[in-house]
């Protein structure tokens, strides 16, 4: 099993297949806001970035992956919800794991994405 970090950084992987690590176009904008308030708070105090650059890069392409194969329709809409229904599933699960095992800082980063999805799954209405 995975702990939540793993499973961001590995959404972030230049290799990533948008069928197997699906993660929500909502998800993606919010890390890639947060990400660029890091890089500027950085900036501002005179130090380097260079690393979440490159974090919010990948994060960028691949949101943009995701949003081109939803256009060109590789991947439908309707599939594209229901991968989303789907890790919101998954994602509820792994949020009861780590609260039984006080893993409060995972549960967060995989609460954060439940709403995400939630948000994103509710624009198809």
């Amino acid at each position: 099993q995975k702990t939540a970090y793993e499973m961001l950084r590995s959404l972030v992987g230049s290799e990533m297949c948008i069928r197997d690590s699906l993660i929500s176009v909502s998800y993606l904008t919010e890390k890639i806001a947060e990400c660029k308030k890091e890089i500027q708070q950085k900036m501002n105090r005179g130090e380097n970035s260079n690393d979440l650059s490159e974090k919010l890069f990948l994060m960028t392409k691949n949101k943009v992956a995701i949003q081109n194969e939803i256009k060109k329709g590789t991947i439908t809409l309707e599939n594209y919800k229901k991968a989303l229904v789907n890790q919101l599933e998954k994602d509820k699960r792994l949020s009861l794991v780590f609260e039984k095992t006080k893993k409060q800082n995972e549960k967060s980063v995989v609460d954060a994405r439940i709403n995400c999805l939630k948000k994103e799954i509710a624009s198809f209405k």
